[in-house]
């Protein structure tokens, strides 16, 4: 009977060993084959496109994060401004930020194939902190707080940032909401223009600058 036993034994130990578990190995057996983001060329894009938003837009980049496996999952953008500005105006800041980050990744030949797919809005979140003394001392009504998250837009106010409130004023909508508004305005925009009368060629009168007009002929 030991011996049947002792014979069970070695046949278990036997073919789980073939089936390729081996007790006596302490090494990992698991190899990973996780690609390897390009931290480089994330600094890269992240300090090219804040540059141009400081330009434009006097935003400044105060932080920013990668979140990724083998892939990049999520990207963490945080700026500072003090830009003075509504709902309207940080609606279409935001909406504009976002189409323009989304096409510079898209466009990106190492990080583009990095994105976890489909790259949305929604793998997103950007945080804009207003810090105008205006809004913070005198109108509290202006936007404090600019905030992609969960791919939902929050614009705060600045009675947000009184600690002495239990309540602050703002508006939270879906992000394709934000965008939906902002190609309304723009559609908006493009059939004012269209509709607005072109003054006829001829009735355009000749300007004069300095006693010499745009002809070059010296009138009196």
């Amino acid at each position: 009977m030991r011996y049947a036993l002792l014979g069970v034994v070695l046949v278990l130990i036997t073919g789980c060993t073939c089936c390729g578990f081996d007790f006596w190995n302490t090494e990992p057996t698991v190899v990973s084959l996780k690609k390897k983001i390009d931290s480089q060329s994330a600094v890269n894009l992240v300090i090219d496109y804040s540059l141009k938003l400081e330009r434009e837009h006097h935003l400044f980049l105060e932080d920013s994060n990668f979140y990724y496996d083998d892939q990049i999952q999520c990207i963490e953008l945080e700026y500072s401004t003090q830009n003075l500005l509504t709902i309207k105006e940080a609606r279409r800041i935001l909406v504009e930020m976002v189409e323009d980050l989304m096409d510079r990744l898209n466009e990106d030949a190492v990080l583009a194939d990095t994105l976890r797919y489909p790259f949305k809005a929604r793998r997103l979140q950007i945080y804009i902190d207003c810090q105008s003394f205006f809004g913070l001392y005198v109108d509290p009504f202006y936007v404090s707080w600019i905030i992609l998250e969960n791919d939902k837009s929050y614009f705060y106010a600045f009675d947000l940032k009184n600690h002495g409130y239990d309540f602050w004023h703002s508006r939270i909508e879906p992000f394709f909401k934000s965008v939906q508004i902002i190609n309304a305005e723009n559609k908006a925009n493009e059939l004012y223009e269209a509709s607005k009368p072109q003054m006829p060629q001829s009735l355009i009168k000749e300007r004069y600058l300095g006693g010499q007009s745009d002809t070059g002929v010296i009138t009196r």
